[in-house]
């Protein structure tokens, strides 16, 4: 038997069956998106000042073109948005210390039965 998340699953038409069922619950019974989980971005220095660079950049070419501080927020907010679909990835940890899907997983491993058979 191998493990998903918290759920012991023993073959793999058995792992597809509890993919299916985290699906289901994350979009249907949470109303969820995969935009709606913690994500977790492992180089975010490195993110942050390739944002720094860039708007300093774009300070040395439009030069007659200052941006208002609302502006540079509103740029910043839509970076991190494209950033975090290609940089980043769920935080697994986070979401499985969520109290809706501890119980979800909870009660997926107590509907888990998984026989070994044993040769002599």
């Amino acid at each position: 038997a191998n493990q998903l998340a918290r759920v012991t699953y023993c073959s793999s038409e058995h792992f597809d069956e509890v993919v299916e069922k985290v699906q289901y619950h994350q979009q249907t019974t949470l109303g969820l998106t995969s935009n709606d989980f913690p994500m977790n971005c492992q180089k975010n220095d490195l993110l942050q000042r390739l944002f720094e660079v860039s708007m300093e950049h774009r300070e040395q070419i439009l030069i007659n073109s200052p941006l208002t501080q609302a502006d540079k927020e509103r740029i910043e907010g839509e970076y991190w948005k494209k950033i975090e679909k290609k940089a980043c990835d769920p935080d697994i940890n986070a979401i499985l210390d969520l109290p809706e899907w501890v119980e979800f997983f909870d009660a997926l491993e107590k509907e888990t039965t998984c026989t070994s058979i044993q040769t002599s």
